[in-house]
């Protein structure tokens, strides 16, 4: 899928976003911080343009934690943590769990992917048995830079 055909393929709002979270959080900056919304807890420019990106293509979009799953923008978050898919030893999420979460999704036409590898393929494994279409628009496009690029631009379209 090539991001101007987004919109020509399906309607905005049977599309369900989904961006990745990120190592940077506020409490990188703001330590006295308490309990914040997932909304606000990340920081790295990559979440950063890929919300951008689904608050444009999409009816709405969901957050994917690897300490959490899928969490919803409001979803309080009460401390800083680093839980990464791209570190195997890392103690993440469940994909059952995971499985379990997507079920909540499967109303929507769509999945616009907008993370990274690692992530999209939990998401894949998430959503493999439920009816909503996959889109990785991400998917060879080459390194963060490319990625980010591709983002920025999208979310000003």
């Amino acid at each position: 899928m090539r991001q101007s055909r987004v919109g020509t393929q399906m309607k905005k709002d049977s599309i369900l976003g989904i961006i990745p979270c990120s190592k940077e959080k506020i409490w990188d900056t703001e330590p006295h911080r308490k309990t914040v919304l997932a909304k606000e807890a990340y920081r790295s420019a990559f979440h950063r343009y890929a919300r951008c990106y689904a608050q444009r293509h999409c009816a709405q979009h969901i957050i994917l934690s690897a300490k959490y799953g899928f969490m919803k923008p409001d979803f309080p978050i009460q401390e800083p943590y680093d839980i990464s898919f791209s570190r195997p030893k890392d103690p993440v999420i469940s994909v059952d769990t995971l499985q379990q979460q997507a079920a909540d999704y499967r109303s929507f036409s769509a999945i616009l992917v907008l993370c990274p590898k690692a992530y999209a393929e939990k998401i894949a494994q998430a959503f493999y048995h439920l009816p909503p279409k996959l889109l990785f628009p991400l998917q060879n496009i080459g390194g963060f830079g490319s990625m980010h690029r591709f983002l920025k631009d999208g979310a000003a379209t």
